[in-house]
């Protein structure tokens, strides 16, 4: 059978995979995680760790895709595969976005809810600044004096204090950085969009721009995340990726059944 997506230019590939992807993350588990990340750590330090988790799962799934079709010689069993899994991701798209929009399902996302509701009520409060003074102006006169009663060198002091700061925000940083990015694997391993690589890369010959174009849209959707995620939940266009999503879904199931049945005979 041939398999026309499986045999597209390039560029075409390139296209196809940034637009699975785009329209797949900002509707999925990833994207709201990177909001909630945001509350807590540096947006620059969550973007990175985003992009390497994103890079990192993308090497799984070449490889992955390497031994699926290894193992998977017949392409009509790939095609099966790719319409059940579609179907069911396009249906469950199309049920959620019905169930969100409608009166009884308004505020199906309990997770989504509190995020706004955080983001109203800091929105509405002013900030305050509470310093208690726990020790005496003599215990801090004291801590200056070294051990044989002359006061220390005001400068070195000062570099001291520097110095241990940047220390402490170095290793705070790092300790982030590994944190975020252990956190954003285990939320996007087994997502959608890795299914969906995974088999794409055993079927496709361009696989290399089938990942490029994951890696493109994964840079935007994250930037969006990162910067405007707030704004995507309030007025609620998260759902309105996830409508596009599940006709997305729902085409390439039926070109795949078209492929099937009449390419096939």
């Amino acid at each position: 059978m041939e398999d026309y997506l499986a045999n597209l230019s390039p560029i075409y590939t390139l296209i196809f995979s940034f637009l699975l992807t785009v329209i797949s993350k900002i509707s999925d588990n990833s994207f709201i995680t990177l909001i909630l990340m945001k509350k807590k750590s540096p947006s620059i330090i969550i973007y990175i760790s985003s992009l390497l988790s994103s890079l990192l799962l993308n090497l799984l799934s070449i490889i992955l895709g390497y031994i699926i079709s290894y193992f998977m010689k017949v392409d009509i069993i790939k095609n099966y595969f790719l319409i059940i899994i579609f179907i069911i991701y396009g249906i469950m798209s199309i049920f959620i976005v019905c169930r969100v929009f409608s009166k009884k399902g308004l505020h199906t996302n309990k997770i989504i809810e509190q995020i706004l509701n955080d983001s109203s009520e800091e929105g509405s409060q002013r900030p305050s600044l509470n310093l208690k003074t726990e020790r005496s102006e003599m215990e801090i006169e004291l801590d200056n004096f070294n051990t044989d009663g002359n006061m220390e060198d005001k400068a070195n002091l000062d570099k001291s204090n520097i110095q241990v700061a940047i220390n402490n925000d170095k290793n705070s940083t790092i300790g982030d950085f590994i944190q975020i990015l252990n956190s954003l694997i285990l939320v996007e391993i087994g997502e959608k969009i890795q299914i969906f690589n995974m088999i794409l890369i055993s079927k496709y010959k361009n696989w290399i721009f089938l990942i490029l174009g994951n890696i493109i849209g994964v840079m935007i959707v994250n930037g969006i995340s990162v910067s405007y995620g707030m704004e995507v939940l309030q007025k609620k266009i998260n759902y309105i990726f996830m409508a596009l999503e599940g006709v997305f879904y729902l085409i390439i199931a039926f070109y795949y059944i078209y492929l099937c049945i009449y390419i096939q005979l």
